[in-house]
């Protein structure tokens, strides 16, 4: 008996394929750290935070460095800066996908630049003979 019941199937059960989001989330789980953008409104700053950091930390000079952060968002508008902020959520491809993905969409293109240079050749040759006739 309890060698018929050990050779018994195990039923398994498949699972689900990954939807996009999952495959995204994995993606982006496995990754040590994220790589950090500057965005264009740190960029304009810098100038007035290095003085501010130059001149020593004297609470005399910190409103260099309070004029560097306002003139960054004065001189950005909030849609760029908003921007650059969605840019760091994007879950961008590895380079192995990139080049797949390429490729799939040149192989794609010639091919249908060749069915489309056909079809007109076809359409071209049966005009001739029925309009020149």
């Amino acid at each position: 008996m309890a060698n018929e019941s050990s050779h018994k199937k195990t039923r398994r059960l498949r699972q689900a394929p990954q939807t996009m989001r999952e495959r995204g989330v994995s993606s982006t789980s496995k990754q040590a750290k994220p790589r950090r953008i500057r965005s264009i409104a740190s960029i304009a700053g810098i100038p007035f935070r290095a003085i501010g950091n130059i001149l020593g930390k004297l609470p005399i000079w910190k409103p260099f460095r309070i004029a560097g952060r306002l003139i960054a968002r004065i001189i950005v508008p909030p849609y760029v800066r908003n921007s650059f902020k969605e840019l760091r959520h994007v879950a961008w491809p590895t380079g192995k996908q990139t080049l797949q993905l390429t490729s799939a969409v040149i192989l794609f293109s010639v091919i249908f630049g060749v069915v489309v240079a056909l079809f007109d050749f076809g359409l071209d040759k049966l005009f001739k003979q029925v309009l020149l006739r």
